[in-house]
């Protein structure tokens, strides 16, 4: 019999990981969603958390149905989440982090995006900018 492959392992650990999570943070607080005048949905949605701790999203997430927990993402800061392998692995594994660096420089943050074989580059470009979030203020996006 042979062995996971490394990458379903990460992924059962990330699953194990968000559950016992969800589990401590209801069990610890009784944290529960209350919809009021509309219910979640798989839709483009912003939550807003009083961000007084690093439990505020983990409350915030643990109230949600599991199919949106996969599609929820927390910005965090990428000095914080990525200070240990532990918070690395539950930022980008569990909460599938959108990481910000706060350095102060204007950066433009989102997936990981490479040129397919054959691609143009304007196709390239307009896919790039679409994928992206863009964090600059304002003011600075002028220049392009």
């Amino acid at each position: 019999m042979s062995s996971p492959a490394p990458g379903r392992s990460r992924q059962a650990a990330a699953v194990v990981s968000a559950w016992l999570i969800v589990l401590f943070a209801k069990l610890l607080t009784g944290v529960r969603g209350v919809w009021t005048g509309t219910g979640s949905k798989a839709e483009q949605t912003l939550y807003f958390a009083n961000h007084t701790s690093h439990g505020d999203f983990v409350l915030l997430w643990a109230t949600l149905h599991p199919e949106l927990r996969a599609l929820t993402r927390p910005v965090a800061g990428q000095d914080y989440r990525e200070a240990s392998p532990l918070r690395r692995f539950i930022g980008r594994e569990v909460f599938n982090a959108l990481m910000i660096r706060r350095d102060g420089s204007a950066v433009r943050y989102g997936a990981p995006i490479a040129l397919a074989e054959g691609e143009d580059k304007a196709p390239f470009i307009a896919r790039a900018r679409a994928a992206m979030l863009d964090l600059r203020p304002e003011y600075d996006r002028a220049e392009d």
